[in-house]
């Protein structure tokens, strides 16, 4: 009777040990799966993180053009505020109040030019032997 007693815990043991290696079969197999996965998370992470930095770069280039922008635009302003087109007058001063700057100063006036009457067709000599009338 203990030789059976022996015999069946033995199996049993044999079973269990069975179900041990199998389980640690799968916690391994797991244990690979979310390796991989970590690895893959790690990847896009460090993607993601570059990404970032190069919007970061492209941001202050964004912002360090528009400041230059403005400036030009600031610049341009004041460079063309004495230039004014006479048809463009009170286009000008519309503008120049929504946008908060002075209007150009209208230039004077140019003095007209007299036309010139077309040229007057010389006159012709008469023919020999005729005296033009008079």
């Amino acid at each position: 009777m203990l030789a059976e007693n022996a015999g069946a815990a033995l199996d049993e043991i044999e079973q269990v040990s069975n179900q041990i290696a199998n389980l640690v079969q799968n916690i391994s197999s797991s244990a690979r799966e979310q390796a991989g996965s970590a690895a893959d998370v790690t990847r896009r992470t460090t993607k993601l993180r570059e990404i970032g930095d190069q919007t970061d770069k492209a941001t202050k280039a964004t912002a360090a053009s528009v400041s230059k922008f403005s400036e030009l635009a600031s610049q341009l302003r004041k460079t063309v505020a004495g230039f004014t087109l006479p048809h463009a007058a009170l286009q000008a001063s519309k503008l120049a109040a929504t946008t908060k700057i002075k209007p150009a100063r209208q230039p004077a006036a140019a003095p007209e030019i007299p036309a010139k009457a077309p040229p007057q067709p010389a006159p012709q000599a008469a023919p020999a032997g005729e005296e033009a009338a008079g």
